[in-house]
């Protein structure tokens, strides 16, 4: 067994180690994995920055939130993914998930950017109202968390 191990990232020198590694031991021609790897990151870079740009032209900048930011402050848990607290800081909104402290910006609507210091984690938060108009659930990495009945 080969074990790399890194503990920051974004990198995949690891894997080109391991798979330089590899072919001496099993004793293949060599590659070159970090130009490999190299363009890999690139790549994903690249579409990272389409998608982010593409998300960009979409935005409405001159919206508000449906609601006061009180309003959705409170307790949102799904079957799986346990609770999510959203929790009024400030003048800003932060969600707490399972390790995760994130601030929450708004985007527009009920859509909030949601990221740490530093930017490790960033993704996107958006509420939905329920039939009273109250905040009744939120997607976080495209799972719905359900508002708790006995939270605000």
């Amino acid at each position: 067994a080969i074990g790399v191990f890194v503990n920051k990232g974004p990198t995949r020198t690891h894997e080109a180690l391991r798979n330089h590694l590899l072919d001496r031991y099993l004793g293949l021609e060599p590659c070159d994995w970090d130009g490999l790897h190299e363009s890999a990151m690139e790549a994903a870079e690249q579409q990272e920055a389409a998608k982010k740009a593409a998300r960009q032209a979409t935005r409405h900048a001159e919206t508000r939130p449906s609601r006061p930011l009180e309003a959705y402050v409170g307790e949102f848990t799904h079957p799986a993914y346990r609770t999510a607290r959203v929790a009024l800081e400030g003048e800003g909104l932060v969600i707490y998930w399972s390790k995760l402290r994130l601030a929450l910006d708004h985007w527009h609507y009920d859509v909030f950017d949601a990221h740490d210091d530093p930017e490790e984690v960033e993704t996107e938060v958006r509420f939905t109202l329920g039939p009273t108009g109250e905040v009744d659930r939120l997607w976080l990495y495209d799972q719905e968390f359900r508002r708790e009945a006995s939270s605000p």
